[in-house]
């Protein structure tokens, strides 16, 4: 039954991604959008929070959509950009390889993190309280990041226009 009521999920996550994303992705620049990525991730991780609260499983569903459907495509697809931005035009593939290998590498070191934590702390649930709390330290420390770097931009903007 639960996997039945993945597949719309999934199928809405395709349907965002083709129509709606395209339109923002006009009206939002690479670093907005990555903020706005990171809003749906977060908040995707406190709807599947609710699986303690014996929410229905809906909710969790709706929460995962907002984690993998919608916040890592916009997150995903702005860091891209944003990692290829300042580079030379002939340096495109080295700057976009290296992008797409720290999401890789990125990936196994949470994942290799997160076996390990579960086998010091182990859990009867498939989310327990304390991968919920690494996701959601994950998701502060980019986000603390995120704007260290805005706000560095902002800073060279400006000195950069007074010249």
């Amino acid at each position: 039954m639960i996997n039945l009521l993945c597949v719309p999920f999934s199928i809405l996550s395709v349907l965002i991604a083709k129509f709606i994303l395209s339109n923002i992705s006009k009206k939002l620049n690479s670093v907005q959008i990555g903020l706005l990525g990171w809003a749906f991730m977060l908040t995707g991780l406190f709807l599947i929070f609710a699986v303690y609260l014996h929410h229905p499983v809906v909710l969790v569903l709706i929460g995962a959509t907002c984690v993998s459907g919608i916040g890592m495509n916009l997150r995903f697809t702005s860091l891209s950009v944003l990692g290829i931005r300042d580079v030379e035009t002939k340096q495109y593939g080295v700057a976009s390889g290296l992008t797409n290998t720290s999401y890789f590498l990125g990936a196994g070191i949470g994942l290799s993190l997160m076996t390990l934590m579960t086998q010091f702390f182990p859990s009867d649930w498939a989310v327990s309280k304390l991968s919920v709390s690494i996701f959601f330290t994950y998701g502060i420390i980019a986000v603390i990041l995120l704007s260290f770097f805005i706000t560095k931009e902002h800073k060279t903007i400006r000195t950069s226009v007074h010249y």
